[in-house]
Formats: structure tokens, sequence, C-alpha cells
């Protein structure tokens, strides 16, 4: 159950013992936008992400982490 699980993040990981779940979106609604502040290249642009504006995304995002989660509660079971 969960109380196994609870332990991965007290405990010391051996090298090679670990893994990662990571949910993404491959093809999301949401956009932002990147603007130039001025001329020079090596200035920073600033950039608006916008993640998850889209309600769709962020539905699907959800539904993702829900299966990352079920994933998890099998494995530690």
């Amino acid at each position: 159950g969960h109380g196994h699980a609870s332990n991965l993040y007290h405990d010391p990981v051996e090298p090679g013992s670990a893994f990662a779940l990571i949910p993404l979106l491959l093809f999301p609604k949401s956009s932002g936008t990147i603007k130039i502040q001025n001329p020079n290249p090596l200035k920073i642009a600033l950039a608006d992400v916008n993640y998850l504006s889209d309600p769709a995304d962020l539905e699907s995002f959800k539904a993702a982490i829900r299966q990352v989660v079920l994933g998890l509660d099998d494995y530690f079971e």
C-alpha cells in the first residue's frame, strides 16, 4: 500500500534502484508567448509559458497523473 511508498522520500536511494515517471502532454492545446526584450541576443527573452491554460490540457494532465499514481500503487502492493 501507500505506507511503503512514503519511505522513498526519506531513505537514501541506492544507485541504479530509482526510476521516474513523468507525465507530459505531447500535443498541448495551450500556448504561450516569447518576447524579445531588446536587440542584444545575449539578453534573456521574456517567456509566458501559459502551461495548462486550456481546460482540456488540465484534464488530460490530471488523467496522466492518475495513471502514474495507479501504476505506483500497483508497484508497491
